[in-house]
């Protein structure tokens, strides 16, 4: 999988807004980051929130990754078409 941000298309960054409005974090969240790999036809991407640093108090420096929830409904009304939906943790 390819994480190059240069050669990303327009329709991907789109589609990474979408998924962000989708998304409820339970705790704080970093930008979205995403892995794609395109074979032909058939796309694969994985978008993904990132972990943050907390700040201040006891809990200074520690790393967290966000806890959140993600509307599938909602996702997938941005597609005109979707043959296939896959949720991995």
């Amino acid at each position: 999988m390819n994480n190059n941000l240069s050669q990303s298309t327009e329709w991907l960054n789109s589609l990474v807004d979408d998924v962000f409005i989708c998304i409820e974090a339970q705790n704080p969240m970093g930008p979205l980051e995403y892995l794609y790999r395109n074979e032909a036809e058939f796309w694969e991407i994985v978008i993904y929130p990132t972990p943050v640093e907390l700040k201040g108090g006891i809990v200074e420096g520690t790393v967290v990754s966000p806890g959140f929830s993600l509307d599938l409904q909602q996702l997938i009304n941005v597609f005109d078409r979707v043959d296939e939906i896959n949720w991995r943790s």
